[in-house]
């Protein structure tokens, strides 16, 4: 996962802005996303993610992985590529700051194939 077009799963860049200011934080944040930000791989019957960037992956809002942690998905875990506590630093309004929070994150949902994805 991560904002590189050779990512499997892929961030996409939010092209609709109220005004300047608004560009300015999503763009902000957009940029916090490494090219291959993390990765999901299968390892016996586990399915696991594994962060490869510097800003952190957070699991669940709860835990926050750093660069080579790695821990067990679980169906319906949400996976955020972007750090609030480093968001907080910048954006004050909890509406923009959830806003880009739920841009930047997805749901992880076992299907039960193989492989790695990145």
């Amino acid at each position: 996962m991560g904002r590189s077009g050779a990512c499997n799963i892929q961030a996409t860049k939010v092209e609709k802005f109220e005004d300047k200011q608004d560009k300015a934080r999503k763009e902000w944040a957009y940029g916090m996303i490494s090219n291959r930000h993390c990765r999901l791989y299968r390892q016996g019957v586990e399915i696991y993610i594994e962060d490869c960037s510097g800003n952190g992956t957070l699991i669940n809002r709860t835990t926050l992985l750093r660069r080579g942690e790695k821990r067990v998905l679980h169906s319906g875990d949400e996976i955020c590529l972007v750090n609030p506590d480093v968001l907080e630093k910048k954006i004050r309004s909890t509406t923009k700051l959830e806003e880009i929070l739920q841009q930047h994150a997805f749901v992880f949902v076992n299907c039960g194939k193989t492989g790695a994805v990145n």
